[in-house]
Parts: structure tokens; C-alpha cells; sequence
């Protein structure tokens, strides 16, 4: 076991500092982790007002297409903007990738140029 060196006196921190800056840490802290978390129940209100508001206009868009007297070409055009709202709501999830793939395996079962 090594000796301490006896010239070398023991150096000690003094605890006030310590002592009077802990509360005031403790506190930035708590008031920073609020913030955060404030911040995230923010962004998921938002994503859940976007899914909802995508979520009701393609149901309306699927009604409206269902109609008898709704032509082809208004079909056609009502499914590509389903298309897109899926798509533009996927990208914002951050699924853009999944989705695209999910639409490269769709063409390529279908035959058709995307």
C-alpha cells in the first residue's frame, strides 16, 4: 500500500459553495426538464391534430367518391388525393420511407409507372 506523501498537505473543498448553489441547480433543472416536456406534449398535440384532420378528409374524399354519379376521371382524381394526404401525412411522421416502398412494391404488383 502506497504511503501518502507527507509534504503534501490534504487539500479539502469547502462545502458552502456547494451548499448554497445545490438548491438553485435543483431548480434550473426541474424548470428545464417542465420546458422539455412541455415542449414534446406541444408537438404530439400537433401531430394528433394533423392525423386527425388527414384522417377526415380522406374519409370525406371516400364518401364523396362513392357517390353513383361520380365520374372516372373525379374518382381518379379523389384517389390521388388520398394518395397524397397518406403520402404528405407519412412524411411528416417520418415514415417517408416506408410509405415509398410500400408504393414501389404497390406499382410494381400493379404494373403501373409511378
Amino acid at each position: 500500500r502506497p504511503r501518502p506523501n507527507v509534504s503534501d498537505p490534504q487539500r479539502r473543498l469547502p462545502l458552502t459553495p456547494f451548499e448554497l448553489t445545490s438548491p438553485v441547480l435543483g431548480l434550473l433543472l426541474v424548470f428545464r426538464t417542465d420546458t422539455a416536456n412541455d415542449r414534446f406534449n406541444a408537438g404530439c398535440d400537433a401531430i394528433w391534430a394533423i392525423t386527425a384532420s388527414s384522417r377526415s378528409l380522406v374519409r370525406k374524399l371516400v364518401a364523396w367518391t362513392g357517390r353513383e354519379w361520380t365520374s372516372g376521371a373525379e374518382r381518379d382524381a379523389a384517389l390521388e388525393l388520398i394518395d397524397g394526404c397518406l403520402l404528405l401525412h407519412g412524411w411528416i411522421m417520418g415514415w417517408n420511407e416506408t410509405i415509398a416502398h410500400e408504393q414501389r412494391q404497390w406499382s410494381i404488383r400493379n404494373d403501373r409507372r409511378l
